[in-house]
């Protein structure tokens, strides 16, 4: 049995092909912002279906609301679960993201149940991994392992969001930096 999930989706995010470019479109659009943007996120142990791989992208974090939307962007052309919904130039809804209340145990259950890890690895103290359930949703699910490091940079930007504006629409990093993966 997958979790249940319908409560705990805690992100939107879309694959693009020029990250401020994006945020600039997002902005102007949908008036959302400020993003917080990272040019060169750092992971360890990262895995492109079961193997080592090594992956440069950017990402940038803002809320709508409740939502927290999320924007990446694929600097190399390594193969990569961005690269598997989205050929270089193609943009588009690439995942949700969850909170796990076991880790280890909701990325088992996403395995046992016909959706492998696309893509895993460590954003400082949170581990990640993309379930691939494109056949059935058309998108992957991201399977974050909840710790309170995260939460407390997800809070930032939200509270950042809710009081913004409308100046500075593109920020740097955030301290603690969001978990963007």
């Amino acid at each position: 049995m997958l979790p249940d999930l319908a409560r705990r989706v805690v992100q939107q995010a879309y694959v693009v092909d020029d990250i401020v470019a994006a945020m600039t479109r997002w902005t102007d659009t949908l008036g959302v912002g400020p993003w917080f943007y990272n040019p060169d996120i750092q992971v360890s142990d990262t895995r492109y279906r079961g193997e080592p791989t090594a992956l440069r992208f950017a990402g940038a974090i803002t809320y709508a609301g409740d939502t927290q939307l999320e924007l990446i962007q694929q600097l190399d052309d390594a193969p990569s679960c961005y690269r598997d919904l989205y050929p270089k130039g193609r943009e588009g809804h690439h995942h949700v993201a969850i909170f796990a209340d076991d880790f280890d145990a909701d990325v088992a259950r996403y395995v046992a149940a016909g959706f492998p890890v696309a893509f895993s690895g460590a954003n400082r103290d949170m581990r990640f991994a993309y379930c691939d359930t494109s056949s059935v949703l058309g998108i992957m699910v991201e399977i974050l392992e909840d710790v309170p490091s995260v939460r407390a940079s997800f809070g930032a930007v939200r509270a950042a969001a809710a009081a913004w504006d409308g100046t500075e629409p593109i920020r740097g990093r955030i301290v603690p930096p969001p978990s963007i993966t």
